[in-house]
């Protein structure tokens, strides 16, 4: 007599389909994930490109007068930076209008105005992506500059305790 032995398992054709199935959809969730971290990539260094660009921006604040020669560089993340300053002319020009006098007079700024521009790139390539940011500064005219020794709050720090 023959007897047929029944065992758990999983037959030739299970595992065919299985690996079928598995055959089909690695490859789509590779693409996927590979996708995403590319997303991740480019959002970083789009975030890093505009916080350097920021960064040259808040520069400007702390100069004393504007530098009006373009300025480039790159950091060490291999993002390409040049920040252009130029001046610029109030338009549409503001007129004081007396009413008692028909006289208009031009409103001059107290300082001058100036636009600055920083231009990022990932790349050497000028064809490279790239992102730029504009601003508008004033710079404090020389004259008005105030010499930190003739300011009576700014004093050299002492050892002295006060009572």
């Amino acid at each position: 007599m023959n007897r047929i032995r029944s065992t758990p398992g999983f037959t030739l054709f299970e595992i065919l389909i299985a690996v079928m199935i598995l055959a089909i959809t690695l490859p789509i969730l590779f693409q996927l994930f590979s996708g995403s971290l590319r997303t991740i990539k480019k959002s970083r260094d789009y975030t890093q490109a505009i916080a350097l660009a920021q960064h040259k921006l808040e520069e400007l604040a702390i100069m004393k007068s504007p530098p009006l020669e373009l300025e480039s560089g790159e950091n060490p993340n291999g993002i390409f930076w040049e920040r252009i300053v130029t001046p610029v002319e109030p338009t549409p020009e503001l007129l004081v209008i007396d009413e008692g006098n028909s006289n208009e007079t031009p409103i001059t700024p107290p300082t001058p105005l100036y636009k600055a521009t920083v231009s990022i790139r990932w790349d050497v390539d000028p064809s490279a992506p790239s992102t730029s940011i504009h601003t508008l500064a004033t710079f404090a005219p020389a004259s008005s500059v105030q010499n930190d020794s003739d300011n009576p709050d700014l004093k050299e720090p002492s050892d002295e305790i006060a009572p």
